[in-house]
């Protein structure tokens, strides 16, 4: 099996790998040299097993997979969790094992595409995680994660990004954007932050006073 390590100053993150669109190989390498501790929903199982990852957990209700254990038995040191309780997301419940485990930092891969109604209750992880765990989603697009008031990051210019309330988010200062937000209200079913831009190269801001807005930052110009 291949195998991951980490190389991020300082900071151990967690990486899920879900069962919604595959990634890019490369994207996904990246990913697992990034985080020491590797959780697989059970649906993504094979896949990950075709592919030769190494991972330490396999968990979920076990529903599109009941022979974890007998496919995972060769393998040492990884972990087989039963996580039948139908309350909770598999994904969800992956999330929980990372934060029990003490990791801050979760990055998720797989974990948008094919069904809609499953990325909209995947992305809204990211707000009920909101001060717990910091839950970052990765395709091959974009990175999805939560922007606190006082965000502060280095762009090119031209890099696009969306800026989207979960809710509802108010007070919105956000200055070096194409449209720059001076004091706006953004909310769901009326008005979004949608298909901006860097307007020069350098740190964008973000604060706003009430709310919860989510960043999604495009990887790639092309």
């Amino acid at each position: 099996m291949s195998s991951h390590h980490f190389v991020i100053d300082g900071q151990e993150p967690a990486l899920i790998i879900a069962d919604g669109q595959r990634c890019e190989q490369k994207l996904l390498d990246q990913l697992l040299e990034w985080c020491p501790f590797v959780v697989v929903l059970d649906g993504a199982l094979q896949d990950v097993l075709d592919k030769g990852i190494a991972f330490n957990v396999v968990s979920g209700d076990f529903d599109s997979e009941p022979d974890a254990k007998g496919k995972t038995a060769h393998i040492q040191h990884v972990e087989v969790i039963h996580t039948p309780d139908q309350d909770f997301t598999d994904l969800e419940k992956g999330i929980q094992i990372c934060k029990n485990r003490g990791y801050k930092d979760v990055h998720v891969v797989w974990g948008t595409g094919k069904r809609m109604d499953h990325s909209i209750g995947n992305l809204d992880l990211i707000a009920q995680f909101q001060g717990e765990v910091n839950v970052i989603f990765w395709d091959d697009y974009q990175k999805i994660y939560l922007a606190p008031s006082g965000f502060r990051k280095w762009y090119p210019k031209d890099t696009p990004l969306s800026l989207i309330p979960w809710p509802k988010c108010a007070g919105i200062q956000a200055d070096n954007l194409k449209w720059p937000l001076h004091d706006l209200e953004l909310t769901i079913g009326q008005r979004l932050g949608t298909c901006n831009k860097i307007l020069n190269e350098g740190i964008l801001e973000i604060t706003y006073q009430t709310g919860t807005l989510i960043l999604f930052e495009q990887l790639s110009q092309s």
